[in-house]
């Protein structure tokens, strides 16, 4: 069985590869994604492990090829739950954000995401004292969408 270390050092290998634009497609086609937000979930990850997790999330949602494969595997319910995790840290959260912004672009995705409770987590979010304003905004984009009132243009 892994332990805490070798998650961090996975889940930091995995963040290193989804920064390269070239990569991001075969990651997900290899259900790297899958992975990591078991990871985010997963009770015996350090709090950097997760962070990592996020970033690595954050990153294939760059690329719009790869948002329908992240709806469809519920990355947004383990992303919405650091929302409001306090163990999540300020980084862990602003990655979230972002990605579930990227998330709530498409229309077709919203009805999943709002009955997934993501709408009601980034509610709750925006009350965290803890939380970056980059991340509030991100928040507050992804909500608008949610509510079909604008668009997110996170890139």
């Amino acid at each position: 069985e892994a332990t805490p270390l070798s998650k961090e050092w996975a889940a930091r290998a995995l963040c290193n590869l989804s920064s390269n634009p070239a990569n991001r497609q075969r990651l997900v086609e290899d259900d790297v994604h899958i992975q990591l937000s078991a990871l985010l979930g997963d009770p015996q990850a350090i709090r950097l492990a997760k962070q990592d997790a996020a970033r690595a999330l954050m990153c294939l949602s760059a690329d719009n090829a790869n948002l329908q494969s992240l709806l469809e595997a519920s990355v947004h319910i383990q992303l919405s739950a650091r929302l409001s995790d306090p163990q999540a840290t300020p980084l862990a959260k602003q990655y979230a954000a972002v990605t579930l912004c990227k998330l709530s672009i498409d229309p077709a995705n919203r009805q999943p995401l709002v009955a997934a409770g993501v709408r009601d987590q980034l509610s709750a979010f925006l009350g965290d004292q803890a939380a970056t304003p980059l991340s509030k905004e991100l928040a507050e984009m992804a909500l608008a969408n949610l509510n079909e009132r604008s668009r997110c243009t996170v890139s």
